[in-house]
């Protein structure tokens, strides 16, 4: 028996398909049925591609307003610093807008794709595919912020690779992979970007997001210890910053062993 290709969602195409079929005249079945199943999913994809173009419109809209806040900010500029606070409340809200639009142009892709009933070996048509690479999109987007926001790669790495299943010559996707991949375990080289005096965004510049479960806080002695892991039980470096009064944390120690491996049981 053929397997179809399936992801995870709800029907969208079979109810376009039922309100079509409604339509549709008296006259040969086969060919009645083919012209229905035809309107049906051009009337599904219209809506696919409606949630695109207002995803895209948000995201241009996300990549305007932060140039006025990096001109805002910016030695020298003119803007208030509560002009200035202004436009980054809209900016958070106009990122939960657009992951809002993301999830659900994901589930009408999703739908689609079900729906479309295209076996495994098939030709995938065109309108399928693309409906794939919107997921995919969506799933790289998500992994994203496991990485940005949680310095979570195992968890990133396993969306990139679900998707990987349904997309596999997607060049961005492999290449997203492979920089997850690379950049989960900490070496010599890239640790020693790391120097005393930084704060914890150019830290994080560097080394990239340390994983929030490896982060030590000492609110008495006003220190915060990050843990890069080197590799599968091969321990971490760590990176160790102090406040003093009221600045910024900033790096008073790097050590590439601070953690050693865990001993054999």
């Amino acid at each position: 028996m053929d397997r179809m290709i399936r992801v995870r969602g709800n029907g969208l195409l079979a109810l376009a398909l039922i309100a079509t079929l409604a339509l549709v005249g008296c006259g040969d079945p086969e060919e009645e049925a083919r012209l229905a199943k035809e309107a049906a999913e051009a009337e599904a994809w219209s809506i696919v591609d409606t949630a695109k173009s207002a995803l895209d419109t948000l995201r241009q809209e996300q990549s305007d307003l932060q140039a006025r806040i990096s001109e805002a900010a910016a030695e020298g500029s003119e803007v208030t610093q509560e002009e200035l606070a202004g436009l980054k409340t809209q900016a958070e809200e106009l990122a939960a807008k657009i992951i809002t639009g993301r999830d659900e142009l994901t589930t009408l892709a999703i739908n689609f794709i079900n729906e479309a009933g295209v076996n495994e070996g098939e030709k995938v048509p065109e309108r399928v595919q693309s409906a794939i690479r919107l997921k995919t999109d969506g799933d790289m987007s998500i992994a994203s912020e496991y990485i940005d926001q949680a310095g979570d790669y195992s968890r990133a790495l396993e969306i990139y690779n679900s998707a990987l299943t349904n997309d596999p010559d997607n060049q961005m996707l492999q290449e997203a992979i492979a920089s997850a991949e690379e950049l989960r375990w900490m070496n010599e080289e890239r640790f020693a970007l790391a120097k005393k005096g930084m704060t914890e965004d150019e830290v994080t510049a560097v080394l990239g997001p340390v994983n929030q479960r490896r982060i030590q806080d000492y609110p008495k002695k006003m220190i915060s210890a990050w843990y890069y892991p080197k590799g599968p039980d091969q321990g971490a470096a760590g990176v160790f910053f102090q406040q003093k009064g009221e600045g910024a944390y900033k790096v008073y120690k790097v050590d590439f062993n601070a953690a050693p491996p865990p001993k054999d049981k």
